[in-house]
């Protein structure tokens, strides 16, 4: 086994999230939950985490999910606890094309359980004096547990206004969307309903941006619940 102490910096990635401070779109340094739990089980290799998950119905089924985490240390002792909460279906607004869209969170159980984890595990200290949760005007929802430092601005993109995607960007494109599992519907709607094109090749400008970045967060959440 390696003698290697466990480093959080050696497993950091880019995130941009919407700061309502700056009232722009910014890039964030982040800890994975699953990171977060390798670095805890690393300090606290006896201690335990207990998960409650009560789902919230509305009509026949499941509206939301309501999960609370409990981390106890060997001798039974409550040493934190986070709350974590997630809808079946939101609807979010996006600041950059300043219009809401629906989400449908099919793992959303799994999701308000990992947010309770890792915000229980911000409590003990792992990445608290960074997490986003205590930052005033920070919009969160997706966030599951703290980020680690160094916020930048989002580089503007070097594309002219009302240019094509390139064909390296619509090849991205056609790869984030096979890697989150997208029927050509799916596709195919989200194109029309956001972004009033019937492919691809016919965005303009900013909208090349707009979806990669939109598929990325879609990539990154979907990475996380799994």
């Amino acid at each position: 086994m390696s003698s290697e102490k466990f480093n959080p910096k050696d497993h950091i990635i880019i995130i941009s999230k919407w700061d309502d401070r700056l009232k722009r779109v910014v890039n964030q340094n982040y800890l994975e939950a699953k990171w977060r739990l390798v670095w805890f089980r690393e300090d606290h290799p006896d201690w335990v985490i207990n998960t409650t998950i009560s789902l919230i119905k509305n009509g026949d089924g499941p509206f939301a999910s309501l999960a609370e985490a409990v981390i106890k240390d060997n001798q039974d002792v409550v040493k934190a606890n986070g709350w974590g909460y997630e809808e079946r279906i939101e609807e979010k607004y996006d600041p950059e094309l300043k219009k809401t869209k629906t989400v449908f969170n099919s793992k959303f159980v799994e999701k308000s359980e990992t947010t309770a984890i890792a915000r229980a595990l911000a409590q003990l200290g792992y990445g608290t004096q960074w997490a986003m949760e205590y930052e005033e005007g920070q919009v969160v929802e997706e966030i599951s547990d703290s980020p680690v430092p160094e916020t930048v601005e989002m580089e503007e993109s070097k594309e002219e206004s009302g240019n094509p995607p390139t064909e390296k960007q619509i090849n991205l494109i056609h790869s984030l969307v096979k890697g989150l599992g997208m029927s050509d519907e799916e596709y195919r709607n989200l194109l029309r309903t956001d972004f009033k094109v019937d492919s691809s090749k016919d965005l303009r400008g900013k909208q090349v941006q707009e979806l990669i970045d939109f598929l990325k967060e879609q990539s990154r959440i979907l990475k996380e619940q799994k």
